[in-house]
């Protein structure tokens, strides 16, 4: 499980959390698309989730670009809204410069008691 998730704001290391209301998501909300089902066969025993809905992703610029990407997976209830803290699933995701293709590098359950420390 994650330990709260990346440090920002040094040389190399991780941008801030971004929300996923803005334009230019596009690359992150496709990698959760391209990687959604293999995380369902991970950490839901290969049933689909009963929502997905993005939440923010971070990137860290190094040979390529890694991602950091939260989405909510559970129940919407009847506000159609995620309610957090809830079902969360944390996807990194590395795409390599040039011709390469994104690679899912860990997929867990995100654990926000532990993110705020």
């Amino acid at each position: 499980m994650s330990k709260g998730g990346p440090k920002t704001g040094v040389p190399g290391g991780w941008g801030p959390w971004t929300a996923f209301d803005q334009v230019e998501t596009d690359r992150a909300r496709a990698l959760l698309v391209l990687f959604r089902g293999e995380a369902e066969k991970t950490l839901n025993n290969g049933k689909a989730f009963e929502a997905f809905i993005p939440l923010s992703y971070q990137t860290q610029v190094v040979a390529g670009t890694n991602y950091s990407i939260l989405a909510f997976v559970g129940d919407l209830g009847g506000s159609g809204q995620p309610k957090l803290p809830g079902p969360t699933v944390h996807f990194e995701v590395f795409w390599g410069l040039g011709p390469a293709l994104p690679e899912l590098t860990k997929v867990e359950w995100w654990v926000y008691e532990q993110a705020k420390k």
